[in-house]
């Protein structure tokens, strides 16, 4: 993921063995800046990262202002997680099937990396 956004210099930094670092390829081609290529390895590494740089932008006590105005798009330009894919983590850590615990589920999501969705206990 580092090496498909431009950070492949990060990875040969490690001195790994070739081998190894073929196996990254060389990067993106994408023309994307520094501050760009942060948002979106946050955002492909999913939720808890996109939360984190969430709030991140929110301290430009602790961060440049560049990286800070890239991570106020997290704030409204994230897409949301498929329902199916957290489904079952949702399901597992249940006591009782889904349908005894939640009278209804919404399935959109109301923001990227919410941490909550629309739901009404039974």
């Amino acid at each position: 993921m580092l090496a498909r956004n431009g950070y492949a210099d990060l990875l040969h930094r490690l001195d790994l063995p070739p081998r190894i670092l073929s196996a990254f390829g060389n990067g993106s081609s994408e023309r994307l800046n520094q501050w760009e290529r942060i948002r979106s390895v946050l955002e492909q590494l999913g939720p808890t990262f996109i939360k984190f740089g969430q709030l991140l932008s929110m301290r430009p006590d602790v961060a440049p202002e560049p990286l800070i105005i890239e991570l106020r798009k997290l704030q409204e330009r994230v897409p949301p997680t498929d329902f199916g894919s957290i489904l079952p983590e949702i399901e597992s850590s249940l006591p009782r099937s889904i349908e005894d615990v939640f009278e209804s589920i919404e399935e959109t999501a109301a923001a990227g990396a919410s941490m909550a969705r629309f739901i009404s206990l039974s």
